[in-house]
């Protein structure tokens, strides 16, 4: 009887064991990795829709600007920088139409408003290519955001796997114990 305590002592030990390394080997219960496996995949569907809708972003705002260039892209795109220079120029454009009432092109003033709604242009068009490269740039983080969560899938899917070898080995050595206890 003192042997085959023993032996059911060891037996159970070796269980206790098994388990103890598995759960430490594998990162949790199968219940806890199949729970983060779901997790991972409702943010992966997530990423891919952001991604999906960065890259249609960046594709609508390429288009804008091959066909009707940096101005009309600015008319488009919503921005408290575009915003205030559109305001800007838009009360330039009045106050060079009062000044044309009276005065030619060469006039001073309107040289001077000439040389302001200049330099409005290009700086609709420095913020229309800033916007241009954030959405690039919001895309990439798209894309490499999908491919990390691919890959925390791929590694969790194979942490449902090792567990799963695992309990093979875990439900033989419970046989065993069973086998000790009865005997």
């Amino acid at each position: 009887l003192a042997a085959l305590k023993s032996q059911l002592e060891t037996a159970e030990a070796a269980v206790a064991g098994y388990r103890a390394r598995s759960l430490v080997q594998d990162g949790g219960t199968l219940e806890n990795v199949s729970q983060q496996l779901s997790d991972l995949n409702t943010q992966l569907v997530s990423a891919q829709a952001a991604r999906v809708e960065a890259a249609a972003r960046l594709t609508q705002l390429d288009r804008v600007m091959e066909e009707g260039g940096p101005d009309r892209a600015a008319r488009i795109l919503a921005s408290p920088v575009l915003d205030t220079l559109t305001a800007r120029a838009m009360e330039l454009r009045q106050q060079d139409t009062v000044w044309a009432r009276s005065y030619d092109a060469t006039h001073p003033r309107r040289a001077e408003i000439a040389r302001e709604l200049a330099e409005i242009d290009a700086d609709r068009a420095r913020e229309v290519d800033r916007i241009q490269e954030q959405r690039r740039s919001d895309l990439e983080i798209a894309r490499l955001r999908e491919a990390s969560l691919q890959q925390s899938i791929s590694t969790t899917e194979g942490k449902v796997m090792s567990i799963s070898q695992n309990t093979l080995g875990l439900r033989q050595l419970e046989r065993e114990a069973a086998a000790a206890r009865q005997t």
